[in-house]
């Protein structure tokens, strides 16, 4: 078996795990050097890396480019399998990809309290940052007061405007204040 020939057990780390869901098709190559090679390429695939390069085909698990180009051309169960392998391995980036979201997210889950309070005492003010900071956490704070995330808008309008909403919110204190002092007398 394709797994015993690399020494993978099921308890290896979690980047050679594909390899096991991907023994099946690997099994329908007859040499293991195909199976390396396909390997080797669904990994670089998998890890964003070329293999278009000297250095890849160079590799002492990897046939001659030449090679593989001759399966790629003569051997159509070589071309389905390394198919297959590459999105099995695709596929298992993706499933790692959204576990470390999901991961990401009970923490900050768990630690919610904690950032609740303390973009509380940052909308209010505290810890002397800026208006436009403020307001930031404050909108920050406000999508993320519910279960359901809010719709994400460019907030830069507003904060870029905020001196101006200072500016206005005083001239509005002084001419109420002006008002009221008009109704007392």
């Amino acid at each position: 078996m394709v797994t015993e020939q690399f020494d993978i057990t099921e308890e290896e780390s979690a980047p050679q795990h594909w390899i096991i869901t991907a023994s099946d098709e690997l099994c329908r190559l007859d040499t293991a050097l195909k199976q390396s090679t396909a390997i080797a390429i669904a990994e670089n695939k998998m890890l964003g890396h070329a293999t278009d390069t000297a250095e890849f085909w160079h590799r002492l698990d990897v046939c001659a480019r030449s090679t593989y180009n001759k399966w790629k051309k003569d051997d159509p169960i070589w071309q389905e399998v390394l198919d297959n392998v590459i999105l099995l391995a695709m596929k298992h980036r993706t499933i790692k990809a959204l576990e470390g979201v999901d991961e990401a997210a009970t923490l900050l889950q768990i630690n919610a309290p904690a950032f609740a309070q303390a973009v509380i005492q940052i909308a209010q003010g505290g810890y002397g940052v800026k208006p436009s900071t403020q307001l930031q956490a404050a909108f920050g704070g406000l999508d993320r007061a519910s279960v359901l995330t809010a719709d994400k808008t460019n907030h830069g309008d507003v904060i870029v405007n905020m001196d101006d909403y200072k500016k206005n919110q005083d001239a509005a204190e002084k001419e109420l204040a002006e008002w009221e002092q008009e109704q007392d007398a």
